[in-house]
């Protein structure tokens, strides 16, 4: 098959076109793999023309009866099909792993979390424990340090 040559002048492929409308009939331009080319022929329309509302090349196909068309329609519908089918696929894959990866974040911020908390709670018990072993070693210093505490601080805030 020959390549599609531009319409210059009313002419495609060097002959005048025959039909009254300005525009090649199907058989007289040349099938293509070109998605805009299906659609120009199989819509029966120019490029700066739209279908109407509901018109597509499948129905077209249908009304002409070109089993070539009707195939070239069948396996577009199936490719976008499968094209639709991967993207889905894909889509899903990436959300669950998206997921798998805030679950995994939640389950190590949690750990830490806890980790730190266990630290803090083992600092104050040993904290508490060194205070407990000052006031019983030297009770009559530590009854002065509470009572110069108790003092400053009900000087400070008595206003």
């Amino acid at each position: 098959m020959a390549p599609l040559e531009p319409r210059v002048g009313g002419m495609v492929s060097g002959k005048k076109i025959a039909s009254g409308t300005g525009r090649p009939s199907a058989a007289e331009v040349p099938i293509v793999n070109s998605h805009r080319t299906r659609f120009l022929m199989a819509s029966n329309t120019s490029p700066n023309e739209s279908p109407a509302v509901g018109q597509t090349a499948g129905a077209n196909a249908a009304k002409g009866g070109n089993p070539d068309l009707e195939a070239q329609v069948a396996k577009l519908r199936e490719d976008v099909a499968g094209v639709a089918d991967a993207l889905k696929s894909l889509a899903t894959d990436r959300a669950d792993d998206a997921k798998r990866q805030a679950y995994a974040l939640r389950d190590d911020v949690r750990e830490r979390g806890e980790q730190y908390l266990r630290q803090a709670q083992d600092a104050a018990s040993e904290l508490e424990e060194q205070l407990s072993e000052k006031v019983r070693a030297e009770p009559i210093k530590s009854v002065l340090i509470a009572a110069a505490a108790g003092y400053l601080y009900a000087r400070i805030f008595r206003r």
